[in-house]
């Protein structure tokens, strides 16, 4: 699981949206390009994706 300061991502398989307790989650494959992306980075870094620049915070 990745949260960021925009939205948090559960990277396994593709399901859309779901919601676990009081979080929210996209949970998407690996192979798309916004994982791709998360999973060259680490806490603290800045993420530049589409039109959006989001912050990783935690990394579980």
């Amino acid at each position: 699981m990745v949260y960021t300061t925009k939205f948090n991502y559960f990277i396994a398989i593709s399901a859309g949206e779901i919601t676990i307790g009081e979080e929210k989650f996209y949970a998407i494959s690996s192979y798309t390009p916004i994982a791709k992306l998360l999973l060259t980075k680490t806490i603290g870094d800045k993420i530049q994706f589409l039109n959006d620049t989001f912050v990783i915070k935690k990394i579980e």
